[in-house]
């Protein structure tokens, strides 16, 4: 007997809820700057973690780029503009895309007197606020679980197809909603991690210590 596949589910469902979507006041970033730059950390992680989760309290989500410097950007996960209106390259699937070129944005950065880790505004007022409405706490996507997360990564490893592995992700995890934006970027996450270290493998056994 077969088991039933995981719920599909359209990024960001809220707004086919009516009344779910809520307006931004103006004081509302104020608000979320307030709380978050007096505070101070040992480590990006714990600085990084704690900002994500007080975004998600406030209505909306994080990235992060990567930098080796002292200042780290954390953007609005609807920064930038869909690949649909770029025009540059050809699209190779058709998702629904949430990137609405929102400005917002946080500095990280290391301060030189104690070495912690602290958070201030941009001098840009364009990007202290958000161009698009907030999600509503309840309505907010929740992370999958580290165990479905490992199951990626596992048949990553084994080299199984795409399309195998989202059937076999959806049979094993049938209560979790399925959101193909986020199966997407594990993957590409996990394909990456994986050909980097097979990289490294084949340096190593070229140089004989294989």
């Amino acid at each position: 007997m077969s088991m039933p596949l995981a719920p599909q589910i359209a990024p960001f469902d809220y707004r086919l809820v009516p009344g779910s979507i809520r307006r931004i006041p103006e004081s509302r970033m104020k608000h979320f700057f307030g709380k978050i730059i007096p505070l101070k950390f040992a480590s990006v992680k714990d600085a990084s973690a704690t900002c994500r989760a007080l975004a998600k309290d406030f209505g909306f989500t994080l990235k992060q780029e990567t930098s080796s410097s002292k200042n780290i950007y954390l953007y609005c996960s609807r920064e930038g503009i869909p690949d649909s209106r770029k025009g540059n390259k050809p699209i190779k699937r058709k998702r629904a895309s949430i990137r609405c070129d929102c400005k917002w944005r946080i500095i990280l950065f290391q301060n030189d007197a104690d070495k912690q880790w602290e958070f201030r505004q941009s001098q840009n007022p364009q990007h202290c606020e958000h161009n698009h409405e907030l999600i509503p706490p309840e309505l907010m996507p929740r992370p999958w679980p580290t165990s479905m997360l490992e199951r990626i990564a596992y048949y990553v490893n084994l080299g199984v197809r795409t399309n195998e592995i989202r059937t076999a992700i959806q049979r094993e995890f049938p209560d979790q909603p399925w959101d193909e934006r986020r199966f997407y970027n594990r993957l590409s996450d996990e394909r990456s991690v994986f050909f980097n270290i097979k990289k490294i493998f084949l340096v190593f056994q070229a140089r004989g210590f294989g």
